[in-house]
């Protein structure tokens, strides 16, 4: 026995897809709220506080001019400082002496978040930006934060620490007599060594160490005199560029309002569509059926297109015939949840497929309220069907059935409609009339009324070895499979599944459904569907 085949449709069916097909049928409301949305961002733009800045750029340690090149210690040293200093400027006593100067209506805190520090990488600059709802406002508290920090810094006057200055000051004095009375002594040494010749052994001990004296007092002096010029030199401020703000204010950006309001309004948007398509309890796909409404389905027809719908069928017709094979199935019964959900067309197209296979099949038309399977095969008149048939206890089956155009299949259409269907339906006639046709046919398929709108379907499921549901896409709803699926479980009826269509040819004639496997009713099918 062939194994089913594989559905192509998988793919195109998976949860993603489904969801941007979902979303790409609403695209005019998607694109609707991303336009409303952004002119509301841009109108409130309008009325929108202005807010400027402007920056103030300073100098830490040695000016540019200065051509010394600094050491790996001096670099680091400048750095820390940096680093420090903008510490500082975003510290509570500088941000309270610039609101208290400038007589600014908030608090240092909130003067805080106004306020932004940065370092740019590899340079001395220290760059000071503010906020403020004016480019005046903006540069005089950049101006004023700068000002501040280089009162804070040996920069200002009187900032200079007395104590450490005063003795390093007072060491450079001491060093310096210490130095001039020895060079004086050193001279007076030289010139009695010069007139004297006597003691020169001893003359010449003194003088050497003498000298070495002088050489450790001029490295202290040096020394002392570098460090004291360093300290003054890499921890100034210096401005290098005063605020200057942009007359264009940094907030609101109009097209960035508009923007993010656009995307904000298109994600909402999408997020209630998806939330709408999660609640409203229609199926759109065969994985929605199987997972909530717990029906197997054998396949998928008509989500692809005409095109693709012949390769649908012959996939799900293959399922079909796995099943009739694996469970020995004769006779199979085919309806729907409700009314208008494709039921016929999927049936006379199963038919058509199975009798290609090579099934000797009968359909068997007992929906009383689709009548029109006559006019899908091209056969006419409807006024003898299975209702004469049931009537009229002596007739044979034979003399009822009608041969289609396709080969393998005949037709039983539905005849008169009954006032007392399911009396008759629920007889020994009929069982007679389906025991006739299991002896002629090899597959006998009865399209059925609706399982929730009409007692038949379960009356007649005990005439069939299995049962197939249609469902139709995003109108048949979960609860709706669920109740089917209910109702012919508890008549004792063997489902093997359901087919989920989607009738996308509701401007094609029935009676092209009938000869669906032909080319030319694949090109009208496609045509009409444009």
């Amino acid at each position: 026995m062939n194994q089913p085949q594989t559905n192509h449709s998988d793919f195109e069916n998976s949860e993603l897809l489904l969801y941007i097909r979902f979303l790409r049928k609403w695209w005019w409301l998607l694109l609707l709220s991303c336009i409303v949305c952004g002119a509301v961002g841009y109108t409130i733009a309008d009325y929108a506080p202005r807010i400027y800045q402007a920056s103030t750029t300073l100098i830490v340690g040695r000016p540019i001019q200065d051509t010394d090149v600094l050491s790996r210690e001096e670099v680091d040293s400048r750095d820390s400082l940096a680093q420090n200093y903008a510490a500082l400027a975003v510290r509570q006593p500088v941000l309270e002496a610039t609101v208290a100067a400038l007589d600014l209506n908030v608090n240092w805190r909130e003067l805080q978040n106004k306020i932004s520090i940065q370092i740019p990488e590899s340079t001395q600059l220290l760059e000071i930006t503010a906020e403020g709802a004016s480019p005046a406002e903006a540069e005089r508290i950049a101006n004023e934060v700068a000002l501040r920090l280089i009162q804070l810094s040996p920069s200002a006057a009187g900032n200079v620490p007395q104590n450490d200055a005063q003795f390093v000051e007072e060491r450079l004095q001491i060093l310096r007599a210490k130095i001039e009375t020895g060079q004086e002594k050193l001279i007076e040494l030289e010139n009695t060594f010069s007139n004297n010749i006597q003691g020169l052994g001893n003359r010449q001990l003194e003088i050497d160490e003498l000298e070495q004296l002088l050489t450790q007092w001029d490295q202290i002096y040096s020394g002392l005199l570098q460090a004291r010029n360093q300290d003054r030199t890499l921890n100034q401020l210096h401005v290098f560029a005063a605020a200057e703000a942009e007359p264009n204010p940094v907030w609101p950006n109009k097209i960035m309002l508009a923007t993010f309001a656009g995307l904000l309004g298109l994600l909402a948007t999408t997020g209630i569509l998806i939330l709408h398509r999660l609640t409203d309890g229609a199926l759109r796909s065969n994985h929605d059926v199987e997972r909530r409404a717990g029906l197997h389905v054998l396949g998928s027809v008509g989500l692809r297109g005409a095109n693709k719908l012949r390769e649908d069928y012959l996939i799900v017709g293959g399922r079909i015939q796995f099943e009739i094979g694996s469970q020995n199935l004769k006779t199979l019964l085919v309806t729907s949840s409700t009314a208008e959900e494709g039921k016929s067309h999927v049936v006379e197209n199963l038919a058509i497929d199975m009798a290609r296979s090579g099934y000797r099949t009968v359909l068997i038309n007992a929906d009383w309220h689709t009548t029109n399977s006559h006019d899908a095969f091209q056969i006419l008149p409807n006024n003898q069907g299975l209702a004469d048939l049931l009537i009229k206890v002596n007739s044979s089956l034979k003399e009822y059935l009608r041969q289609t155009s396709h080969t393998n299949l005949w037709l039983l259409v539905s005849g008169r409609r009954l006032a007392s269907s399911k009396r008759l339906l629920n007889s020994a006639r009929m069982q007679a009339i389906i025991d006739e046709a299991e002896q002629i046919f090899d597959l006998v398929i009865i399209n059925t009324e609706p399982a929730l709108t009409s007692a038949d379907a379960t009356v007649l499921s005990r005439y069939a070895d299995g049962a197939i549901l249609v469902v139709q896409h995003e109108k048949t709803e979960t609860n709706t499979v669920r109740q089917a699926v209910q109702t012919l479980q508890q008549a004792h009826v063997n489902l093997i599944g359901g087919v989920y269509n989607q009738p996308n040819f509701k401007r094609i004639k029935r009676g092209h459904f009938a000869d669906l496997f032909t080319s030319r009713s694949i090109q009208e099918a496609a045509s009409a569907k444009k």
